[in-house]
């Protein structure tokens, strides 16, 4: 009789199951996890002095640390500027479209302002000039709220447009459907990533409120906690293509 070793079945990547939360701590863990992390972390800081490209390496650094986290790898990336000034890029311009976004409602709605400006001009001295004059004092308020939610709607979709330009995709803003949908079906996660998100631009703040030479260790220290909070969350979110 011809008996056949038995095989031990192993799940298919497909068939593990996808996260549904995600840590906050874990990202704080992470952050000093690497024992070489303080060598690493202020040579990514002392790139940033560098013009444009500088970010464009710290981008891609930040990309790298995103792939290590999804992998369970806690090494970080060494300086590597050639291939991280590459990976930069998709994420880089990726965040540049939410900026544009709002730079140019900004604008737009300060054009509003001109019209008004010109009719209060030429009509200085007059009773229509101070009702002009309250009417642009109301406007000014109303572009205040507007521009404060925009900038507040804009901050709150940042995590996820920067979890997309890590997966290389350097214009999700066209393509919304799919964050829309990943950030509706895990709400939860997503909040945590917001606060989490706020909790790390505080930390990268803390180095030029207090020294600023400090700023060198706490804001790429921040964005390495950053990118461990992103790779959680794209694992919760999964593939944009996909949906």
């Amino acid at each position: 009789m011809d008996i056949k070793p038995k095989q031990t079945p192993y799940a298919s990547p497909e068939a593990t199951p996808a996260a549904t939360t995600v840590d906050i701590g874990q990202a704080f863990s992470y952050m000093t996890a690497d024992p070489q992390w303080l060598n690493k972390v202020v040579i990514m800081g002392l790139v940033t002095l560098i013009p444009v490209a500088g970010y464009l390496v710290v981008f891609g650094w930040m990309r790298e640390i995103f792939e290590r986290a999804k992998e369970g790898r806690q090494e970080l990336p060494a300086l590597d500027f050639g291939t991280q000034l590459e990976k930069g890029i998709a994420p880089f311009v990726a965040m540049l479209g939410p900026m544009a976004a709002m730079m140019i409602g900004m604008f737009g709605l300060q054009l509003l302002m001109i019209p008004f400006a010109l009719l209060a001009e030429a009509t200085q001295g007059t009773a229509v000039a101070g009702v002009l004059g309250a009417l642009m004092g109301l406007l000014g308020v109303l572009i205040s709220l507007v521009m404060f939610v925009a900038i507040f709607a804009i901050s709150a979709v940042v995590p996820e447009v920067m979890r997309r330009g890590m997966r290389g995709e350097m214009m999700p803003i066209l393509s919304p459907k799919a964050s829309i949908v990943a950030i509706k079906n895990n709400g939860g996660a997503f909040l945590m990533v917001l606060v989490g998100s706020f909790a790390f631009n505080m930390i990268s703040q803390v180095g030029v409120m207090l020294c600023f030479v400090g700023m060198f260790v706490t804001m790429p220290l921040a964005m390495v906690g950053m990118s461990h909070l992103l790779a959680q969350w794209d694992r919760v979110a999964g593939d944009p293509q996909a949906a």
